[in-house]
């Protein structure tokens, strides 16, 4: 019975060790397909979809790429991954702590947003999916955008339309 415990114990003290010290790796943003529609449900071709990742406790900055959607209204984006060991996410996530205090930030998070030139994303409700912390493999996203009144563009449609250019995907026109 003692032999059995200590080789039970030494198994996962051997675990421990390559969970610390072996990068493995882990996703970021999972696998994601987004569908944006106008109010009456019509797909919207053409629209940016950006997708932004970060894994708070490997990295400081975050990353983001920028697509147009299809003639269905669709755009997809890859699973995002990285190699991390334990060590560094524990040494990262401290370091997180210590730095931001009550506002630290730990693991993975994405999210995506929508535009087009002349339309905007009114409230939380015309959205669905739209971020993700770390659960699930894979994500389907639906986002709704509403005809802006004239001369405003983006989220909230508070947006001047001589700011375009300040919106992912340069023009939109």
């Amino acid at each position: 019975m003692r032999l059995q415990f200590s080789h039970v114990a030494l198994g996962l003290i051997f675990l421990g060790i390559v969970y610390l010290f072996v990068p493995v790796h882990v996703t970021v943003a999972p696998e994601w397909t987004v569908e944006v529609k106008d109010a009456e449900g019509r797909p919207m071709p053409g629209a940016c979809v950006v997708q932004w990742w970060q894994h708070y406790s490997v990295e400081d900055d975050n990353h983001e790429e920028s697509i147009l959607t299809d003639e269905s209204g669709l755009v997809s984006f890859p699973r995002r991954t990285l190699r991390a060991s334990g060590w560094s996410r524990i040494i990262g996530a401290a370091n997180n702590l210590r730095e931001s205090g009550v506002h630290a930030s730990f693991g993975p998070y994405s999210h995506v947003a929508a535009y087009k030139f002349g339309y905007g994303e009114m409230s939380h409700l015309d959205s669905q999916n739209t971020r993700w912390n770390g659960w699930g493999r894979l994500v389907n996203s639906h986002i709704i955008l509403r005809r802006c009144p004239d001369g405003y563009t983006g989220l909230g449609c508070i947006m001047p339309t001589e700011y375009e250019s300040s919106v992912p995907c340069g023009s939109l026109r």
